[in-house]
């Protein structure tokens, strides 16, 4: 396995507070926020005020409460509440967090944003996206990733108002009480992110690579703003796997070649994508692929003679297009490695892998820990090049 020497100790000092903004609820029309303790809220530019719970929130941002007299508090705009006793708070079950703010959008809908301190979000991540009974040196390496990435989104994110999604648009955070283990890796790591050039590394993960990795540039755009995408320790370079075992490491499909086709064209009409007026595929052939030998661009033939090039990554999105009639996550192809089949209306598609494959490997990392690599040995083999840098240098 390849080792690129990282430039930093694993074990470093407290750096300063850094806060993420979680968004946490999305075009919310309504939300009633639970407590079993005083509640502080601030409408707009007004006074903190003391609450109890429940607290309403209606559409238009209009807030309905009480105080500990039980009388009456209305307001309007955007809204922030504090647990007094740093305790969770909740809405409809689901645990928000000590402090929220509700910020307004369009219409008559408002997002709901969790502020986390940066060490207690990679905690959350790791909860998220790994198996607890994982070892720790996984956990580590996951802690370093989980951390470049949101620190990275958090440069891109000044024109909006959260920095990062709960789910897997970015990174899964899991907003309860942390793990016992994920805190220490967060805490063991505190503070180190992957540079690339100077600047923090977008270092992406996936569950399985399959044994191959994926090229950022051939999976999203790496031009202007996304120009991150073209970083060398993200295009894709062989190197050794480790995670056969993973569920999804080989896996097939059995399609009906027209709804195949019919999928493929929906999703093209919706994309702008020339395969909007695709006839019945045909052939399915890569025709460029990362250095690691994973596709990265596939050829569509249709019984028209009509040829249309896909990135990998879309080809496997028009694949899964949920019109007219969504699939299971059973028919779903799991990622963009694959190879197709047509015969007859019979399409099969056999494929590796769980994820669009950039980066670390969660199965990988985890087996490879297992082997008593440890979370710089697995970082230097998943992303090539990089070097080891803390939070301050990119702030």
């Amino acid at each position: 396995m390849a080792i690129v020497v990282l430039l930093m100790p694993l074990h470093v000092e407290r750096g300063e507070a850094v806060s993420v903004r979680v968004r946490v609820g999305e075009a919310r029309s309504a939300m009633a926020v639970e407590h079993s303790g005083p509640i502080a809220a601030r409408v707009g530019r007004a006074r903190e005020v003391m609450l109890v719970a429940p607290i309403e929130i209606r559409g238009g941002f209009e807030m309905v409460a009480r105080d500990a007299s039980g009388r009456e508090v209305r307001g309007r705009g955007p809204i922030e509440f504090r647990s007094v006793m740093g305790s969770t708070l909740r809405s409809d079950g689901r645990v928000l967090g000590p402090e929220i703010v509700c910020v307004w959008r369009e219409g008559e809908v408002f997002d709901v944003v969790r502020p986390v301190e940066l060490e207690l979000y990679v905690a959350g991540v790791l909860g998220g996206e790994l198996f607890g009974h994982w070892p720790d040196s996984c956990f580590e390496a996951q802690a370093i990733c989980a951390r470049s990435y949101v620190v990275h989104e958090m440069g891109r994110a000044t024109e909006r108002h959260y920095d990062v999604n709960d789910d897997q648009r970015h990174q899964v955070f899991a907003g309860g009480e942390p793990l016992e283990k994920a805190t220490r890796a967060a805490e063991r790591t505190r503070g180190l992110v992957l540079m690339s050039e100077g600047r923090v590394l977008r270092t992406y993960f996936a569950s399985a690579c399959g044994g191959r990795a994926a090229s950022a540039a051939m999976v999203w755009p790496a031009k202007g703003r996304l120009e991150f995408n073209a970083a060398e320790p993200l295009g894709g370079h062989p190197r050794a796997h480790a995670c056969d075992d993973a569920p999804l490491y080989r896996w097939s499909r059995r399609r009906g070649r027209e709804e195949v086709s019919s999928r493929v064209r929906s999703w093209a009409t919706a994309a702008g994508h020339a395969a909007r007026g695709m006839g019945s595929i045909v052939r399915v052939e890569v025709i460029e692929v990362a250095p690691s030998g994973r596709p990265g661009v596939y050829l569509v033939v249709d019984d028209r003679h009509g040829r249309y090039r896909f990135l990998a990554d879309d080809l496997r999105v028009a694949m899964n297009d949920g019109r007219p009639m969504p699939l299971s996550a059973a028919d779903r192809l799991p990622s963009n490695d694959f190879e197709v089949e047509v015969l007859g209306d019979r399409v099969t598609i056999r494929g590796r892998g769980f994820g669009h494959g950039v980066g670390l490997c969660q199965y990988c990392a985890a087996q490879w820990a297992r082997e008593g690599y440890s979370a710089l040995d697995m970082l230097g083999a998943f992303f090539p090049g990089a070097r080891l840098g803390r939070v301050e240098e990119v702030r």
